[in-house]
């Protein structure tokens, strides 16, 4: 990436970049995970609020001759903080997604089943609310964290011998995840019984007897490519990057009578049942 300073033009065309990067992305863990068989989907990067990283969302599109196709779209809000591997993991778990609506059976809107779950640990990721081992499985909002020396990480690996620019833009404007990447050993989680152990050891039994190192030519590659690196370190170093302020969603509340403080959101009404007499908004 080329960068000309003091306000002049670059020259490169961002979209471009940008989409065929993530274009490479999809294509690669189409095959290395789904044998290929995912049909096409839109690409793209919008903001979500929510701490949402990524949605899909299914025949979102269509063309001129009536072809319709999915949208995965990716939270550039949240990419430059992230590191590679949970920009991948983010794309994988919305192929996953991808891959009920075009093959199996999925649930209620932004509900992850069972059918989800059992397809992210046959990839290689384990779903977990908490985005650690021990959460659940299935829910409403889930994370996941890779198994080490399954399928996803193994593609991850291989993914790093490419030295091209996997991410090449990122928003400047960057918050933190709520969650911090981590990979467990298959053993880690079938000794401590987490949940989707029995899934784990369906899909991945021989992981269970064998210890995982990265093929050794990406050993130098990880110096730059490791788990621990956010993407902005990735980048050319041309201008710092700022972080957000986190919004503020909880406020806080004083009882005019007896002054005990409540927390809530913005705009509610609420009485002390102590004293009869109404929380009023605290600027402090």
């Amino acid at each position: 990436m080329q960068f000309i300073a003091n306000g002049g033009q670059i020259n490169v065309k961002p979209s471009n970049q940008l989409f065929s990067a993530l274009q490479t992305l999809f294509d690669h863990f189409n095959k290395a995970l789904f044998d290929d068989r995912l049909p096409v989907v839109m690409l793209l990067v919008q903001r979500e609020g929510g701490g949402v990283m990524g949605h899909y969302v299914e025949d979102r599109w269509m063309n001129g001759q009536g072809e319709k196709a999915g949208e995965i779209s990716l939270n550039p809000a949240f990419v430059a903080k992230s590191r590679l591997i949970e920009v991948c993991q983010t794309l994988v778990h919305e192929m996953c997604h991808h891959w009920q609506e075009c093959f199996g059976k999925p649930s209620r809107k932004c509900y992850h089943n069972k059918e989800w779950a059992r397809k992210m640990i046959e990839v290689g990721l384990m779903p977990s609310t908490t985005g650690e081992p021990g959460g659940a499985i299935t829910g409403q909002t889930m994370s996941d964290y890779p198994i080490e020396g399954g399928p996803f990480h193994v593609a991850y690996h291989a993914l790093l011998q490419d030295k091209g620019d996997h991410i090449p833009w990122v928003d400047r404007m960057a918050i933190d995840r709520l969650y911090h990447p981590t990979v467990v050993a298959a053993n880690d989680i079938i000794e401590e019984d987490h949940p989707g152990a029995k899934e784990l050891a369906q899909y991945h039994e021989t992981l269970l007897t064998t210890e995982y190192s990265p093929p050794p030519e990406v050993a130098a590659l990880e110096v730059r490519f490791n788990d621990s690196q956010i993407m902005s370190e990735l980048i050319e170093d041309f201008l710092p990057l700022p972080v957000a302020a986190k919004s503020k969603t909880r406020y806080r509340y004083i009882c005019e009578g007896c002054d005990l403080k409540i927390y809530g959101k913005l705009g509610i009404s609420v009485q002390c049942n102590e004293c009869e007499r109404d929380f009023i908004l605290s600027d402090q």
